[in-house]
């Protein structure tokens, strides 16, 4: 299974545990954390301890890296985590698997949505979307994505 490591604000997650855990999970890795104005992502489909150490060292805000052990796809960088749900601003990372199409389904409805509300014409994709919303169809796939979110 995945893992998903957070460290807390102003906290360096250890090198030996980054070492430890790429090497159980090598499939890829993600990071991600919020700066106050937006949400910095960073992956890659080959295991790198030395890059996450680097890319998290003296990073002031809270940190989430995924560590990924392949259980359906390929390794790729569109498989590794975080996922944008929606763009730049909802990142997701996750244990198991889910539909991937749930999310797109989720903007589509939106989208269909907003150009309804804006009298038929295109109103952008999955505007004014809140978290609960893409909560409501996630959690419809079983999953609680309360530790997992970062919101942009």
């Amino acid at each position: 299974m995945c893992l998903i490591v957070s460290a807390p604000k102003g906290n360096q997650i250890p090198l030996e545990l980054l070492q430890d855990a790429t090497g159980r999970n090598d499939d890829g890795w993600g990071v991600m954390w919020h700066d106050g104005n937006r949400i910095h992502v960073h992956k890659d489909p080959k295991p790198s301890a030395q890059a996450i150490y680097d890319l998290t060292k003296n990073n002031p805000h809270q940190t989430l890296v995924h560590l990924r052990m392949t259980t359906h796809g390929d390794n790729s960088h569109e498989n590794t985590h975080p996922f944008e749900v929606i763009p730049q601003r909802l990142y997701m990372m996750h244990n198991g698997v889910i539909d991937v199409d749930a999310p797109r389904h989720l903007a589509f409805t939106l989208d269909h949505h907003d150009r309804a509300a804006a009298g038929g014409h295109d109103a952008g994709h999955a505007r004014g979307t809140s978290e609960g919303d893409v909560a409501q169809v996630v959690d419809g796939q079983g999953v609680d994505l309360a530790d997992h979110v970062a919101l942009g």
